[in-house]
């Protein structure tokens, strides 16, 4: 009883928001768009996200986040054992959290043309009594609204982990030693560039130099080259990424990766996608291969974010807030967007931008993709551990208002989701059964934009111990519900 007041409580929190204009229909009756450029009076809730599951505390979760008038967010999350606040205003970010005994604390500056953001987590050693750090470091240099420079650090200061066992240890204390951790970074640098050429390409490259300790103990050093693109025009997009490493110290090699994927939209409502992964030692052999491919229908035009209209609104107001001494990058995901006019919509330029804002969430909203039918296929070879996995994803959509599959509609809004993915994997046959089979089964409804409630369920399989020891099965349920002012 106690749980179901909660929950009615936290719904209730993220009742209908004050609203300026028309949109959609949904089943929660129409959206209208929040007006995000208004200071909140003096607080407003914009954020609400709980979850749980079956397995315990570690699967529970809520996440409330608020508008603090006109100058910053507020927000707070739990999950588990770990709990954190944050606080973020136009030009700075502030982050804390912690987790038995564990803590991580964050922030960034966003300069008009310098951005920075670190992280720094404080740990105990599993060997030591004194406390050890994490620390990360990001950020770039804004050369010009298309250019941009990119530099990373991490700095592990625990430099005892990972030594090779002690026999001497062991004949004194008459334990094993505990299990070291996977090969792991102790220090990191990286320098690279981001090239945006109005929306239809984006290049990026990338050169780093860490120093690794394996789990056996030795020091490593990997020295990496590589880099990424995508380009878009008209009905297809491409998309590459690829990299090569020299790892030098105990058993010295080079690693490789090229990763090309392609989408091509035909007959107006469907997509091809088609996608490949490949990792290889050059001179020696491939390890690993993956194949993708799939189509999907779109009960509305599909339309790629790049050459949309809501592509050009974002490249008309990120150019003129940078000219405003902001700096933004160009974005093109849901939540990346979101993010952005809410920062512009605590700038002290907020009320010059409020028609650029909405602007841009307006187009954004109409283009909305609407998937409805999908099939996808997915083979992974890999080498090293002798397996092959075949995994197909499929998904049906129903939307609003109600319709079956393969009609359209240029009004219609996504609704209900239904996707299944099923996934076996074939190791080698010294294995007793020498196969594991793993299912996954999800299902989203979208009251309207702002409201989303998910279930999810997973098989997770068997590994190739469980498979020897005839294990049981990992299983897994879980509930979340979302909401999320101007989504």
């Amino acid at each position: 009883m106690i749980r179901r007041g909660f929950v009615l409580t936290l719904l209730l929190c993220a009742a209908p928001i004050k609203a300026q204009d028309a949109d959609a229909d949904y089943p929660l009756g129409k959206l209208r768009l929040p007006p995000v450029t208004e200071p909140a009076e003096p607080i407003r809730l914009v954020d609400l996200s709980f979850g749980g599951g079956k397995e315990g505390l570690s699967d529970w979760s809520f996440r409330p986040r608020w508008k603090l008038g006109a100058k910053a967010f507020l927000g707070a999350a739990v999950r588990g054992k770990q709990q954190g606040v944050f606080l973020e205003t136009q030009r700075l970010e502030l982050r804390m959290s912690q987790e038995e005994g564990s803590w991580a604390f964050g922030g960034g500056y966003r300069g008009s043309f310098l951005r920075v953001t670190v992280d720094a987590e404080r740990r105990r050693s599993d060997s030591r009594l004194d406390d050890t750090w994490i620390v990360n470091g990001v950020g770039s240099l804004r050369l010009s609204s298309d250019w941009e420079l990119l530099f990373g650090y991490r700095h592990d200061t625990d430099d005892s982990r990972g030594a090779q066992p002690s026999l001497q240890d062991f004949v004194e204390t008459s334990r094993l030693p505990s299990p070291s951790p996977a090969t792991r970074i102790i220090r990191f640098g990286s320098a690279g560039f981001l090239f945006q050429h109005n929306n239809d390409l984006e290049l990026n490259g990338e050169a780093s130099v860490s120093r690794m300790r394996s789990e056996a103990g030795f020091d490593l050093t990997r020295a990496r080259a590589g880099g990424g693109g995508i380009w878009n025009h008209s009905d297809l997009e491409i998309d590459a990424r690829a990299f090569i490493d020299r790892i030098t110290g105990r058993l010295s090699r080079s690693e490789a990766l090229v990763e090309l994927g392609l989408a091509f939209r035909f007959a107006a409502y469907f997509v091809a996608t088609a996608r490949t992964r490949q990792e290889w030692q050059p001179g020696v052999e491939r390890f690993l291969r993956e194949y993708r491919g799939g189509v999907t229908f779109f009960g509305r035009r599909f339309r790629f974010a790049r050459s949309s209209e809501f592509a050009e609104e974002l490249l008309r107001i990120t150019r003129r807030v940078n000219e405003l001494g902001y700096n933004e990058r160009r974005v093109y995901d849901v939540a990346a967007l979101r993010s952005l006019r809410e920062r512009l919509s605590i700038s002290s330029h907020r009320e010059e931008l409020a028609r650029d804002i909405e602007a841009l969430y307006r187009a954004q909203v109409r283009e909305r993709n609407v998937p409805q039918l999908g099939f996808e296929l997915i083979v992974t070879v890999d080498e090293l551990v002798g397996s092959q996995t075949d995994s197909y994803r499929m998904f049906v959509g129903v939307p609003w208002r109600m319709a079956w599959p393969f009609t359209r509609g240029e009004s219609r809004v996504e609704f209900i989701r239904l996707e299944w993915t099923w996934h076996e994997r074939r190791f080698p046959s010294v294995i007793v059964g020498g196969k594991s089979r793993a299912h996954e089964v999800s299902l989203s409804i979208e009251l309207n934009r702002e409201h989303l409630l998910q279930l999810r369920w997973a098989d997770a399989g068997q590994t190739p111990e469980q498979l020897v020891y005839l294990s049981s099965r990992d299983q897994r349920f879980t509930v979340d519900y979302v909401y999320a002012l101007g989504r």
